[in-house]
């Protein structure tokens, strides 16, 4: 199922006006460095799930290694969120300072508009800020701290004349932020970058959406692609003092945490983990083939596909890998799937980031043909 059929960015960091219209159920994204393949996959998420503070945080951190790994968003927080927001020179005005994106298809047209004021805070008067302390002993508990409000309205455009939905929530540089859902996602998604499966808790977090959608014999079949040693995943507690982790029961090293396995495993592990997250919704999967050695790329690729399609996950992937191209046509044979592919660039003149859309015929007679190299 597609659940979207077309996406406009209208406003979002650098990026204005890009249409990507007539999806497939697989679109993948190319293009070269800076063309803004993540920044799609970063607007898709905020379009799917806007009222989510998570959401938020995870877009404006996916790209710090760091931050994202260790789950801490304070650190320059309020500059990465600042950062999402339109930077061309046009946004210095009132009209085009807004992140603005508009998607349909399986759903309603829908237009997310978002913008943000920056201010300060005196002491401990804002939601999520932990600390006991006297006010006439702790200095600190009187502290300035500096923080963000965003200011989020979603319009839908059903054929009724509804309100839109509006809602606010605050950030603070000096404090992890309070997690929230306050409305219910346009559509259910899960972004996947290059460094996920390092990210503290998520391999549980993703681990207990399988073992609910009772997939875990299909996942620890397509991890046994990589380690055929491997008999069962749990997540368990190693010690009284530890927070329950994933664990791999092993043929040879016994029971294992699952951070103690070697990159590609745990990235495999993490793109299989995410899709019962995105049921009858998006997998963004950015730089599918990090970590993958590429003599496992064919299956990796294969049971990816396959499974997002049992499991109605539209699927989009970015990639530098010419490689990984051939592997999704491959995997994309069959005529029910439906593959696109969109070449971003930047235009002559303008600067502006554009899409050149392939659809699965002139992209397959592309490479098998031709040999071309459709990555620039």
């Amino acid at each position: 199922m597609k659940h979207l059929e077309e996406f406009i960015i209208h406003n979002f960091r650098g990026m204005r006006e890009l249409r990507l219209e007539e999806m497939g159920q697989v679109n993948l994204l190319v293009g070269g460095n800076n063309s803004g393949k993540t920044s799609v996959l970063e607007a898709l998420a905020l379009f799917c799930d806007p009222f989510n503070t998570r959401t938020w945080l995870d877009a404006a951190s996916m790209r710090d290694l760091r931050e994202s790994m260790m789950g801490l968003w304070v650190r320059g927080l309020l500059d990465r969120l600042t950062w999402l927001f339109p930077q061309h020179e046009e946004s210095k005005s009132s009209s085009t300072s807004e992140i603005s994106l508009t998607g349909f298809g399986n759903i309603p047209r829908v237009t997310l508009s978002a913008r943000y004021e920056k201010f300060s805070s005196l002491g401990n008067t804002h939601p999520g800020y932990i600390r006991e302390a006297n006010a006439n002993t702790d200095p600190l508990y009187l502290k300035e701290s500096e923080g963000m409000k965003l200011y989020l309205s979603e319009t839908k455009d059903n054929g009724l004349q509804g309100a839109p939905i509006e809602n606010s929530f605050e950030f603070y540089d000096d404090h992890i932020p309070l997690l929230g859902h306050y409305q219910l996602p346009v559509l259910p998604a899960q972004l996947i970058n290059s460094f996920s499966h390092r990210q503290a808790g998520l391999a549980s977090h993703l681990w207990s959406d399988v073992v609910k959608a009772d997939l875990k014999q299909d996942i620890i079949q397509f991890l046994r692609l990589f380690d055929p040693d491997i008999e069962d995943i749990d997540i368990i507690s190693l010690a009284e003092s530890q927070e329950p982790v994933v664990t791999v029961k092993h043929r040879k090293l016994g029971r294992a945490p699952l951070n103690t396995f070697g990159d590609g495993l745990r990235h495999a592990f993490t793109l299989a983990t995410a899709i019962p997250g995105a049921e009858h919704g998006l997998l963004l999967v950015d730089e599918v083939e990090n970590a993958i050695h590429t003599r496992m790329l064919a299956k990796s690729i294969s049971w990816l596909v396959n499974s997002c399609i049992q499991n109605d996950v539209q699927l989009f992937v970015t990639t530098h890998s010419l490689e990984v191209i051939d592997e999704v046509i491959d995997a994309c044979k069959d005529e029910s799937i439906d593959l696109v592919a969109y070449r971003l660039y930047k235009e002559e003149g303008s600067g502006w980031i554009r899409a050149k859309r392939s659809d699965k015929g002139l992209i397959t007679r592309l490479r098998e043909n031709v040999g071309a190299d459709v990555r620039f």
